[in-house]
């Protein structure tokens, strides 16, 4: 399961920044992650009623790596170094953020198959979506799930949040996994076990999500109301975390998490990191 190795808050960003937020001045319920000004992900609904959503968009065509960070994050880091954080807040949009440094077990997941959330879970509550589609929305990409932890199975809650809610963790590539190259991925398969795990960076937001009415028979339990939804779109470690999840590895993940930027509150990003921590303990 996801453990948080070391978390802190602290404002973050530059402005302009390689990343970004948009909202669509034509539609404001469309959300977007951008990289250099062009969309890379469409983000969940703003209503908060449509369920959890990302989705690529063509802009996600390349990873946002810092060069002289290479072999540090290679090597893996066991706790928030402030030279890490400063350089990656060169590219991100000013705000508040969480910045978390975390040890995950990702799954790789291909839409529609097995494991796959949006053709599971997300219609188990929220019904097809949207709704005049006959076909399960779809992340137009191959995804990570994180390894749930105890008691975050479908309707049963997790930890310290509230009865019937469940979180589900997510990591987005930014780039297609056929752009991957093969020797860089043995590089990281045939690594030594006994070294520090690789580290990973992700931007990320944290998205809360509650069908508007339950019908009778929509959901496999009325305990399981809402859906907390904790999306990393991967910046730099691809590969590290490709070779994670075919070998069944464990890698570190550093996150920053915009506070301002998801559909919770800052309450309810402490309530869910306080969750995890409980579950790790």
């Amino acid at each position: 399961m996801t453990r948080i190795l070391d978390a802190r808050t602290a404002t973050l960003g530059a402005d302009p920044s390689v990343l970004g937020f948009e909202t669509d001045p034509t539609s404001p319920i469309l959300r977007y992650l951008t990289l250099h000004g062009k969309r890379a992900y469409q983000l969940s609904w703003s209503c908060g009623t449509c369920g959890l959503v990302f989705e690529r968009q063509t802009a996600a065509q390349e990873t946002v790596s810092i060069e002289f960070l290479r072999s540090r994050l290679a090597d893996g880091v066991s706790h928030i170094e402030g030279p890490l954080v400063e350089a990656f807040s060169a590219v991100i949009p000013r705000g508040s953020y969480r910045v978390a440094l975390l040890e995950i077990r990702p799954r790789l997941v291909r839409p529609g198959d097995e494991g796959d959330y949006f053709s599971k879970e997300s219609v188990a509550l929220f019904g097809l979506n949207p709704p005049h589609y006959d076909l399960p929305f779809s992340p137009e990409t191959y995804y990570y799930r994180m390894e749930s932890p105890p008691g975050a199975g479908l309707g049963q809650g997790l930890g310290g949040l509230e009865d019937g809610t469940t979180l589900f963790e997510f990591l987005a590539p930014m780039i297609s996994i056929r752009a991957l190259d093969a020797s860089t991925l043995d590089s990281y398969r045939n690594r030594d076990p006994r070294r520090a795990l690789p580290t990973a960076v992700a931007i990320s937001v944290l998205e809360i999500a509650s069908p508007a009415t339950l019908k009778d028979g929509a959901v496999d339990s009325p305990r399981c109301r809402q859906h907390w939804g904790w999306t990393h779109f991967l910046l730099d470690g691809h590969h590290k975390v490709n070779v994670a999840a075919t070998e069944g590895r464990p890698v570190s993940l550093l996150s920053f998490l915009a506070i301002d930027q998801g559909l919770c509150s800052p309450a309810e990003v402490e309530r869910m990191l306080e969750s995890l921590r409980s579950e790790g303990a």
